[in-house]
């Protein structure tokens, strides 16, 4: 294979360079181009419009403006595919084989060679990135900012210089940010080159401003008068030192690059700072807090900083933990409370002691001291493990606490509205074993608990939570699921676990067979189960979820000719929440006493098992049960719980004062 490859270069090279016009030390050719691209095709060369079959030799340049673009094939047999606003140049001492690239600004895509003894180097602000055989990778030196730049790598394995001296490889689907020199000097560009884009020494810091929201946003660059105004969805550039005034409902979004960066939220007087650079080489925002609340949003990869705030002389600083970063500082009487959602706080104070503070948690700013990290209390329902559980309470909302064992180490928390987890109500990495939801509003909640092995969530645990209007004070009625169904439209309700069906239907006359099929009422192109059988009967191997289903039965004789079968049956599943499996006959919801202890009393359906505050209940004859709980001063919350192995457990809620 590499002889044929080898071979095919060989040939490829000998036709190029038997054409008439194309010079000996050719290194790259023009295939294609798009809008404005200029060339100069060697050292000492004047610049042109570059057109298809231009042929670049050693020295040569080519440069896109903001709407061109542009296809080299190498003579190695590699390609790049060049961006808008770049600009590079080509040497190599053997073409055939080897090929280096500097790019000085801009984007490029490059696809090495498919020959192995060939070579594809590109060099970024003194660092060198080499593609093997047939790799793919996109480089990108963004312009006006030279400190950084990234590696892309979408195929095969790249091979980067680091300052250190020693080479990281970079595979397909991972991205290598590079931190490059501070300063380099100013380059003399060859005659004809544009000076403008052959510059690559360091630029005054610049930040963009652009408002995102709804309400007033003013801002004061250094050195002028008054405010101006800032409105959608206009975008400015700023440089440290600016002044920004947001009112209420107001946000705007500041970074390095247009419709890049942290956004801010207000009310809120700020002052823009730059603070140096982190460890990847990027300049890093700085906000100085004056007055008002403040909002932080950014969204990142994980281990993405986002921005600085400087707030009473405490510094935040923040970073992605899970997909971005929300962040709220909220100031009252001169004290100010770093809220976090989303993402990890760092908070240093004046001394240089460092707090953080991680998804979930709060902490406290006062005359320039950190009070903190805390979190909402456990809640009295403690979810701790996996499965559906229905939970009965009177009140609208509920407080919760999930908890998992500490030994798990950093685990991903997911909490949604949705077995999908789109739109989750909280998901982040924390290093805690709990997280309390100081108030669940009625309905289903699902939660997934999942640690990281080397960044990677795992399988883990999860579960679902359905909050329901309390039912204990109804009379009991067993009331099971129907598992058998006839051919009829049936509808059927359930408790906690789902139900098992076996369908059964009248024998066809003639009939040795039957096909069995049921279809989702909403998805009758393809069957969930088609099975055939020789009994009158047929009992599904799964449960079915909530819905509506069509079931049909057809016949067949011994020759295998169908014979007239049944007409569609529907089968409609609901969950029933009207049905408790606990009745509390004393205290009733809300109840008021003065006495530290409180004998409580019920009744659970057969084969149950009830438990009270955590302590299991004693059971008679009837299932009925008495149980002692210990009241504290105040408000008092009971947690019925009942597990039984055919409904799965189910939780309820009594609120009780002691004076």
């Amino acid at each position: 294979m590499l002889v044929a490859t080898l071979a095919s270069a060989t040939l490829l090279y000998a036709c190029e360079c038997g054409k008439k016009g194309v010079p000996g030390d050719w290194v790259a050719r023009v295939s294609a181009t798009a809008g404005t691209v200029s060339i100069k095709t060697a050292v000492g060369e004047s610049v042109r419009r570059a057109k298809v079959d231009d042929y670049l030799r050693v020295g040569g340049s080519l440069i896109t403006d903001k709407d061109g673009k542009a296809t080299l094939v190498l003579r190695n047999g590699g390609k790049l595919d060049v961006s808008p606003n770049t600009t590079l140049t080509l040497s190599s001492d053997k073409p055939t084989r080897k090929v280096d690239l500097k790019l000085l600004s801009g984007s490029v895509e490059s696809t090495a060679s498919k020959v192995a003894a060939s070579e594809l180097v590109i060099n970024v602000g003194g660092r060198k990135v080499r593609l093997g055989s047939a790799a793919k990778a996109t480089v990108t030196l963004p312009e006006g900012w030279v400190k950084r730049a990234a590696v892309v790598v979408s195929f095969g394995t790249a091979s980067v210089d680091r300052q250190d001296g020693v080479t990281q490889k970079v595979v397909a689907g991972e991205t290598l940010n590079l931190t490059l020199a501070a300063a380099k000097p100013k380059p003399k560009p060859d005659a004809g080159v544009r000076a403008d884009v052959s510059v690559v020494t360091a630029s005054p810091i610049v930040f963009y401003l652009k408002s995102t929201g709804h309400g007033r946003v003013l801002y004061r660059k250094p050195g002028e008068r008054r405010f101006s105004r800032l409105r959608r969805p206009k975008t400015v550039p700023i440089t440290p030192g600016t002044e920004l005034e947001l009112a209420r409902g107001a946000s705007v979004q500041v970074g390095l690059e247009k419709d890049k960066g942290m956004t801010l939220r207000g009310p809120a007087e700020l002052i823009v700072r730059a603070s140096g650079e982190d460890a990847s080489g990027e300049q890093l925002l700085r906000v100085e807090s004056k007055a008002g609340d403040l909002a932080i949003r950014k969204r990142g990869e994980v281990g993405k900083r986002g921005g600085k705030l400087s707030v009473d002389g405490v510094t935040i600083a923040t970073r992605v933990t899970w997909k971005r970063i929300d962040v709220d500082v909220k100031r009252a009487r001169g004290v100010a409370t770093v809220v976090v959602r989303r993402g990890v706080a760092l908070l240093t104070d004046a001394s240089g002691k460092v707090t953080r503070v991680e998804a979930g948690q709060n902490a406290t700013i006062k005359n320039g001291a950190v009070y903190g990290p805390t979190q909402p209390p456990l809640a009295r329902l403690q979810v701790e493990r996996p499965g559906a559980i229905r939970v009965f309470n009177a009140a609208r909302r509920t407080p919760v606490s999930l908890r998992w064992d500490r030994g798990q180490g950093d685990v991903l928390v997911e909490v949604a509205r949705n077995s999908a987890f789109r739109g989750a109500l909280f998901a982040d990495v924390i290093k805690r074993n709990a997280l309390t939801l100081p108030s669940v509003p009625r309905g289903a909640l699902y939660w997934r608990i999942r640690p990281l092995q080397g960044g990677t969530p795992t399988k883990g645990t999860q579960g679902s939570l359905s909050l329901l209007v309390d039912t204990s004070h109804r009379v009991l009625k067993s009331r099971p699921p129907r598992n058998t169904i006839t051919p009829t439209n049936t509808r059927v309700y359930y408790q906690n676990a789902l139900p098992r069906f076996t369908f059964s239907w009248q024998p066809i006359a003639g009939a040795v067979r039957y096909q069995f099929k049921i279809f989702r009422e909403r998805n009758l192109s393809k069957p969930l189960v088609r099975k055939d059988t020789r009994r009158t009967t047929y009992r599904l191997r799964r449960p079915l979820s909530e819905g509506r289903y069509l079931w049909y039965i057809s016949g067949r004789d011994r020759r295998g000719k169908v014979l007239r079968g049944m007409s569609g049956r529907t089968l409609t599943i609901r969950y029933d929440n009207a049905t408790p499996n606990l009745q509390i006959v004393y205290p009733r919801n809300g109840l008021t006493v003065s006495k530290a202890t409180l004998e409580v009393r019920g009744v659970t359906i057969r084969g149950s098992r009830v438990f009270v505050n955590g302590a299991a209940a004693t059971l008679d004859e009837a299932y009925r049960f008495w149980h002692t709980v210990s009241l504290k001063p105040g408000a008092n919350r009971i947690v019925f719980r009942v597990e039984d192995k055919r409904r799965g457990s189910s939780i309820y809620l009594r609120h009780v004062t002691r004076r």
